[in-house]
């Protein structure tokens, strides 16, 4: 969907063992502690081998997956899957 890892000139992207949510907060210099919680979740689900690094993240890619299989459409399944992001988010931000 959005990753391009086959495209060097893509600037936000995978970086190394890192998912894009992270680049994003790196280049735009995001320091939330809440965000970098949910991107290391984010990764976990994203970056096959790293399944292990949130405890959260083999539930997100099952959610993440069931996305997929319901919705056809990269913008559709964006729609259902916000809300998704922003209670993980406010769950970790209450908790931090």
């Amino acid at each position: 969907m959005f990753d391009a890892n086959r495209f060097p000139e893509v600037k936000l992207n995978h970086r190394a063992e890192r998912c894009t949510f992270e680049a994003i907060l790196e280049d735009y210099k995001i320091a939330d502690p809440a965000l970098k919680r949910l991107a290391l979740i984010v990764r976990g689900a994203d970056v096959r081998g790293q399944e292990q690094i949130a405890p959260e993240s083999p539930g997100l890619r099952a959610i993440a997956h069931g996305f997929a299989l319901i919705c056809a459409q990269d913008k559709e399944r964006l729609v259902h899957q916000f809300p998704v992001y922003d209670a993980l988010y406010e769950y970790i931000r209450q908790e931090a």
